[in-house]
């Protein structure tokens, strides 16, 4: 989804303006511009999950700039999933709700679970909570760095040189012993995705044991659900009115989440 103002960013021209938000999702998902040409898929992949990002729903409608209450993006985030949960867009599965902005945040972007405290595909957590909101940056490959940032908290993944206290001691620390692949200039190797200031699509050993672990909580039945793509301008039917898509293309998986069985969806 984009707001007025990322309309407005783009010479007012709404085409223009949704073809930069798919370019900015495909260089996230599949490497298009971005070093080597790797995309967050890749590296999923690289490490044998088999995760495919899709967006099932490019809504034609335009998010308001006052969805921005400027309190806190907690409250924008939740002004999206209201959006995504109303009567006309609630049939439409998703994982992630995400909007591009040409508001100014002081950030590239944040991630916000509307307060529910877990990643996605959580058992017994009804439907996503989950909400992702980008800025438009001076080109897409930067954007689409910060969307796969974001995006990687949502699979409960921190900041690697995350700054935290010792509430006994008061002394500072690292969030992880990977902190140090955060400097720049460290080796002339450009900083990981998850670092505070985010980085190249790239999973450092930290990471990957994030990664890890939320597999292995059993996400497959919730990750295997392959939604359909909606059109654009698609509307929920009345709720007496019941459509069912089925879609049988792995009617068998195999629980373990490994290649070939996973599927992240976008709204």
């Amino acid at each position: 989804m984009i707001d007025e103002a990322f309309v407005t960013a783009h010479q007012g021209n709404i085409a223009i303006a949704r073809q930069k938000a798919i370019n900015i999702f495909y260089s996230m998902a599949w490497g298009i511009g971005q070093p080597q040409s790797i995309g967050l898929t890749d590296r999923f992949l690289f490490q044998g999950y088999d995760v495919v990002f899709n967006h099932v729903n490019f809504t034609v409608d335009i998010a308001p700039n006052s969805w921005n209450t400027g309190s806190n993006t907690n409250e924008w985030a939740i002004n999206i999933r209201n959006y995504w949960n109303s009567p006309t867009k609630r049939c439409i599965s998703k994982d992630i709700m995400v909007l591009f902005t040409g508001q100014s945040l002081g950030i590239d972007g944040f991630h916000s679970d509307c307060n529910t405290g877990v990643s996605i595909c959580q058992p017994g957590v009804l439907g996503s909570s989950h909400v992702v909101v980008v800025r438009n940056q001076e080109n897409y490959v930067n954007t689409a760095k910060t969307l796969a940032h974001e995006i990687l908290h949502a699979f409960g993944l921190g900041h690697l040189n995350e700054i935290l206290t010792d509430p006994q001691t008061g002394q500072s620390y690292y969030a992880t012993v990977c902190h140090t692949q955060c400097a720049l200039g460290n080796n002339n190797d450009p900083p990981a995705l998850m670092c505070v200031h985010g980085g190249d699509i790239k999973f450092t050993s930290c990471d990957i044991n994030c990664i890890d672990r939320f597999f292995t909580n059993n996400k497959c039945i919730c990750l295997n659900q392959q939604f359909g793509s909606f059109p654009d301008d698609f509307i929920c039917p009345p709720p007496d009115n019941v459509y069912i898509n089925i879609v049988g293309d792995r009617p068998n998986p195999v629980i373990g989440c490994r290649i070939g069985e996973d599927e992240i969806t976008f709204g």
